[in-house]
């Protein structure tokens, strides 16, 4: 196996020795959780998850606001998906990928005005 492979069969068998009757997405669910509550104990749940981002956010791009680093973020997840394309075209083909995922008989004039209806 690759180290990827045997992360994985070891991340598999001890949730299972963890949580034996839960299902793979229950037990990853229930690590999260219990990992915000040992960082964050006196946070809800969407209280930790907010200052979790908040966190990877300042580590990545510590001199920039909260909107640009959500904005760097896009641009670089963008570029990975489509490297060759201009932050325009990106833009294009995403909103292209998420219509064609809502409304797959719609031609893209169609979902166009039905998102603009919505």
């Amino acid at each position: 196996m690759t180290a990827r492979e045997q992360s994985t069969v070891e991340a598999s068998m001890s949730n299972h020795l963890l949580f034996p009757i839960m299902t793979a997405r229950e037990q990853s669910t229930v690590e999260a959780s219990m990992s915000n509550h040992l960082l964050f104990p006196t946070m809800t749940a969407r209280e930790q998850s907010t200052v979790e981002a908040s966190m990877s956010n300042h580590l990545l791009f510590p001199t920039m606001t909260a909107r640009e680093q959500s904005t760097m973020k896009a641009s670089m997840s963008n570029h990975l998906l489509f490297p060759t394309m201009t932050a325009r075209e990106q833009s294009t083909m995403e909103a292209s990928m998420s219509n064609h995922l809502l409304f797959p008989t719609m031609t893209a004039r169609e979902q166009s005005t039905m998102e603009v209806s919505m």
